[in-house]
């Protein structure tokens, strides 16, 4: 299996409701939580890709790009969606994105690596992070074959 069979993904695009202002822009000691998450992932992908709405003051980084949400308030389903998407557009040759929320800093980057021990053994077209028997659905593992279904879903 190739590393860049995966696309990494930052799922950035969400409203804050709940945190009460755009996470992007939180600080965690001299690094937004954005930043955090770029930092850990950036030497174990290829590229990165980052799906928001919002206007993003990122560190400067080669292997990184932007994109909207292709559909407006539809969640994290739709950021997915739009790096599927944007892999076919740009005729990119992913089979998998590897989904991560913005605003996680403490993951344990040791999912990468079972991420990568699913592909091999390729039981499934999609795979999420359990930790203390929940699911966490924004670590996800999505293969690109789901991009009609999950379309049409949306």
């Amino acid at each position: 299996m190739e590393d860049n069979n995966i696309l990494a993904v930052v799922l950035a695009g969400g409203k804050s409701k709940r945190f009460g202002e755009d996470k992007n822009h939180i600080k965690l000691g001299d690094k937004t939580l954005l930043d955090h998450v770029l930092f850990k992932i950036n030497n174990k992908f290829k590229e990165i890709l980052i799906v928001s709405g919002h206007n993003l003051e990122l560190k400067k980084f080669e292997n990184i790009t932007v994109i909207p949400d292709c559909l407006e308030d539809f969640g994290p389903l739709a950021g997915v969606l739009s790096s599927m998407k944007w892999i076919k557009e740009n005729h990119k040759m992913y089979k998998w994105v590897a989904t991560f929320p913005c605003d996680t800093p403490f993951f344990d980057t040791s999912i990468i690596e079972e991420y990568k021990k699913r592909i091999i053994k390729n039981d499934s077209s999609l795979y999420f992070v359990k930790s203390n028997n929940k699911r966490h659905n924004i670590f996800g593992l999505w293969s690109i074959n789901l991009l009609e279904t999950l379309e049409n879903d949306l």
